[in-house]
């Protein structure tokens, strides 16, 4: 057997997405939690969501939950 580790690009990865009005505010929080983005907070370039400011994290069992900011 064989473990795929999914991205969140991947089809079928599933995930937890909120809408948020100040993503760097999130990240502070976030941050104080003890909890970690598992990436830097990225600008998408294209498709649908282009503009949009995005962060990934992962809680503390494994969870990965997206936060995106509005353009």
């Amino acid at each position: 057997k064989q473990h795929v580790h999914l991205r969140p690009c991947h089809v079928g990865f599933v995930h937890v997405a909120f809408i948020v009005d100040d993503l760097d505010a999130v990240l502070n929080a976030i941050n104080n939690s003890g909890w970690e983005a598992a990436g830097k907070p990225q600008t998408l370039q294209s498709g649908p969501n282009a503009g949009k400011r995005v962060v990934y994290v992962r809680d503390p069992d494994g969870t990965t939950i997206e936060f995106m900011q509005q353009a």
